[in-house]
């Protein structure tokens, strides 16, 4: 691949206005061109190195399907997801419209004395982690609730996730909320768009107990700043520069102030800023 004038990102090691971009899973290639004719000329040049088979456009890969619209591309899991539902005998269960009911108050199963890591829940618990990670960002800040607990709680408690600009820049939002009260760590998540389209989220309990949600909100901006700095390297070594600061939105005044002014105050001064 280096002999045919390709190179590692550095930005996501892996493997101009004429952009060829091959994406690569063990054994399974997506290839990606600015044109067909870029595209026909990089299949050429695979070919003379491996022995391939062009399988067309691509409409799965990895278990996500791939939906090819007029303007845009969409990816999804269907099958992954009804075999959730059949596993789970929950094929005739009712949609939701929230994936966690925030009248709900989780806590430990306390009639269990030592927590039980290869049940039912637990499975369940890892196959909806796949589903935030690859397609649904809707549903990550539950099962990251969730799985505060998948060793010591009921599997009905998560009956309900299982049912039914420039597009060359990006902008995100962050936020942090409260979680469960067994050790009063709360929760950042933050996403990010790409004209309209998320191209990259996250959702985990913070390593520390915050003594603010001043200073809960200022941990998560941190988090979330840290992706910009990887997303614009990423970006850069695509071939899109992004000249102008990222837009990145919180909904926290006072954590927005401590990084624009980085005042001395008796609730922060333990922030190292």
């Amino acid at each position: 691949m280096k002999r045919k004038g390709f190179s590692n990102l550095q930005s996501d090691p892996c493997d101009d206005d004429d952009l060829e971009i091959v994406t690569v899973w063990v054994d399974d290639l997506l290839l990606f061109a600015t044109s067909d004719r870029i595209l026909r000329h990089l299949r050429e040049d695979l070919k003379s190195i491996f022995n391939i088979t062009n399988l067309g456009e691509p409409s799965k890969i990895v278990g996500i399907k791939i939906t090819h619209q007029r303007d845009s591309i969409m990816i999804s899991q269907p099958p992954y997801v009804d075999l959730i539902l059949h596993k789970y005998a929950m094929t005739n269960a009712n949609p939701v419209l929230m994936p966690l009911d925030p009248n709900v108050k989780l806590e430990p199963n306390t009639e269990v004395r030592e927590p039980n890591r290869s049940n039912d829940y637990a499975f369940l618990i890892g196959s909806l982690q796949y589903l935030t990670i690859a397609t649904c960002p809707d549903i990550t800040y539950a099962v990251n609730q969730l799985a505060a607990y998948y060793g010591i709680m009921y599997r009905d408690d998560n009956s309900r996730l299982v049912r039914p600009t420039d597009s060359n820049t990006f902008y995100g939002f962050s936020d942090a909320t409260f979680t469960n009260a067994d050790d009063r760590k709360l929760i950042s998540g933050y996403v990010f768009l790409s004209n309209t389209s998320v191209i990259t989220w996250m959702s985990k309990k913070q390593a520390t107990i915050a003594l603010s949600l001043t200073e809960a909100e200022y941990v998560t901006l941190l988090e979330a700043a840290r992706d910009v700095i990887w997303l614009r390297h990423l970006y850069g070594e695509l071939g899109f520069i992004q000249k102008e600061p990222v837009l990145l939105l919180g909904d926290n005044d006072g954590s927005i102030f401590m990084t624009k002014n980085p005042q001395f105050h008796k609730c922060t001064k333990h922030i190292n800023l």
